[in-house]
């Protein structure tokens, strides 16, 4: 079982991440009008580390080297069940990707002819992206039976969530105004929970 699964994960991840590069593409064609580069510096350094560690475990895990304390010894049917649930919150991430389109850069880029993605996925919360990945992160932990390769990603989302998502709202606030601000009063960050759990919306562009 063990090589189907990194089979199937190894493949999974060329997927997703290969749709994610597909449709956030068009951001790297040419030179958009007003593009502004307006990453968190505290997320660039900060990411470092958990991206060396799950880097690590990813080679780690793939090369099949045996290290037995990365392993929790979860069943076959626990496993199954992690896979299937994983390619739905793959299926869901792709979703998530064709909707926001070229806005969903790697970085934080705002341009002039951005449009703010409030369909779909946004249309129930204002980073879907972000909850998706930490699913996924979650169902990895399943069905490799690697708990490091789940917790590194997975800590890596929740300090996104931290440092990052707060940084990438003002930026949000300041390119589209009273139009974010209104999306967030109907929207929460990372559940579909309605305005009961949105922020409290005192930011100013």
């Amino acid at each position: 079982m063990d090589q189907l699964i990194r089979a199937a994960f190894g493949i999974e991840l060329l997927v997703v991440l290969g749709v994610r590069t597909l449709f956030a593409g068009g951001l790297q064609l040419g030179e958009k009008t007003g593009r502004k580069w307006q990453e968190s510096p505290a997320y660039v350094v900060g990411s470092i580390p958990f991206v060396v560690v799950w880097g690590w475990a990813a080679v780690v895990y793939f090369s099949a080297t045996d290290l037995p304390w990365m392993y929790l010894g979860l069943p076959d049917l626990v496993r199954g069940a992690g896979l299937i649930i994983s390619l739905a919150s793959g299926a869901f991430l792709i979703w998530v990707f064709k909707t926001i389109g070229t806005a969903g850069a790697k970085t934080i880029v705002t341009f002039d002819a951005m449009k703010l993605a409030t369909t779909g996925p946004y249309s129930l919360v204002r980073h879907p992206m972000y909850s998706g990945f930490f699913c996924w992160s979650i169902t990895w932990l399943l069905f490799t039976d690697n708990w490091v390769l789940g917790a590194a990603f997975a800590g890596f989302i929740v300090f996104i969530a931290i440092v990052r998502v707060p940084h990438e709202e003002r930026v949000l606030v300041e390119h589209f105004g009273d139009e974010y601000r209104r999306y967030m009063a109907r929207t929460s960050r990372f559940l579909p929970l309605g305005s009961l759990t949105s922020t409290k919306h005192s930011m100013r562009p």
